[in-house]
Protein backbone atom coordinates (compact mmCIF):
# COMPACT_ATOMS: atom_id res chain seq x y z
CA UNK A 1 0.00 0.00 0.00
CA UNK A 2 3.00 2.27 0.66
CA UNK A 3 4.21 2.41 -2.93
CA UNK A 4 0.82 2.97 -3.77
CA UNK A 5 0.56 6.24 -1.95
CA UNK A 6 3.99 7.15 -3.06
CA UNK A 7 3.06 6.45 -6.31
CA UNK A 8 0.69 8.94 -6.26
CA UNK A 9 2.21 11.73 -4.23
CA UNK A 10 4.63 11.94 -7.12
CA UNK A 11 1.83 12.14 -9.58
CA UNK A 12 0.33 14.31 -8.12
CA UNK A 13 3.34 16.48 -7.35
CA UNK A 14 4.14 16.18 -10.98
CA UNK A 15 0.85 16.86 -12.13
CA UNK A 16 1.56 20.38 -9.87
CA UNK A 17 4.38 21.37 -10.89
CA UNK A 18 3.41 20.94 -15.23
CA UNK A 19 1.32 24.15 -14.22
CA UNK A 20 4.08 25.70 -12.72
CA UNK A 21 3.14 24.90 -8.78
CA UNK A 22 6.16 24.31 -6.10
CA UNK A 23 4.99 21.67 -3.74
CA UNK A 24 5.74 21.54 -0.18
CA UNK A 25 6.80 18.85 2.04
CA UNK A 26 6.07 17.04 4.17
CA UNK A 27 2.42 15.68 3.12
CA UNK A 28 -0.31 16.82 5.84
CA UNK A 29 -2.22 14.46 7.12
CA UNK A 30 -5.99 15.10 7.51
CA UNK A 31 -7.41 11.57 7.74
CA UNK A 32 -5.59 8.29 7.64
CA UNK A 33 -7.23 8.35 3.74
CA UNK A 34 -6.39 11.84 3.30
CA UNK A 35 -3.35 13.78 2.64
CA UNK A 36 -2.80 17.13 1.41
CA UNK A 37 -0.34 19.60 0.65
CA UNK A 38 -0.23 23.44 -0.65
CA UNK A 39 1.79 25.28 -3.11
CA UNK A 40 4.51 27.60 -1.15
CA UNK A 41 4.02 30.23 -4.36
CA UNK A 42 0.41 30.51 -4.37
CA UNK A 43 -1.53 28.37 -1.77
CA UNK A 44 -3.19 26.07 -3.76
CA UNK A 45 -4.12 22.71 -2.30
CA UNK A 46 -3.22 19.14 -3.74
CA UNK A 47 -4.72 15.95 -2.47
CA UNK A 48 -4.12 12.15 -2.19
CA UNK A 49 -7.08 10.14 -1.12
CA UNK A 50 -8.79 6.58 -1.13
CA UNK A 51 -11.72 5.92 -0.01
CA UNK A 52 -13.44 2.92 1.35
CA UNK A 53 -11.40 -0.15 1.04
CA UNK A 54 -9.77 1.05 -1.61
CA UNK A 55 -6.32 0.39 -2.02
CA UNK A 56 -5.33 2.83 -4.74
CA UNK A 57 -4.98 6.41 -4.19
CA UNK A 58 -6.49 8.86 -6.40
CA UNK A 59 -5.20 13.02 -6.72
CA UNK A 60 -6.80 15.92 -6.62
CA UNK A 61 -7.27 19.84 -5.88
CA UNK A 62 -6.66 23.27 -7.06
CA UNK A 63 -3.12 22.86 -8.19
CA UNK A 64 -3.82 20.54 -10.81
CA UNK A 65 -6.57 22.66 -12.71
CA UNK A 66 -4.77 26.07 -12.58
CA UNK A 67 -1.25 27.53 -13.10
CA UNK A 68 0.53 29.47 -10.33
CA UNK A 69 0.41 32.93 -10.03
CA UNK A 70 2.95 32.61 -7.81
CA UNK A 71 5.43 34.93 -10.11
CA UNK A 72 2.74 37.46 -10.87
CA UNK A 73 1.92 37.87 -7.12
CA UNK A 74 5.77 38.13 -6.58
CA UNK A 75 5.52 41.19 -8.88
CA UNK A 76 2.86 42.82 -7.74
CA UNK A 77 4.62 42.52 -3.94
CA UNK A 78 7.75 43.64 -5.23
CA UNK A 79 8.45 47.67 -4.33
CA UNK A 80 9.01 49.95 -7.69
CA UNK A 81 11.91 50.46 -9.06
Amino acid sequence: MQQQYDAAVVECESAARDHGHAILSPWYPVDERLRASLCMECGKMVWVARSGHEEGWRVGGGALRQCCPGEELEEGLAPPS
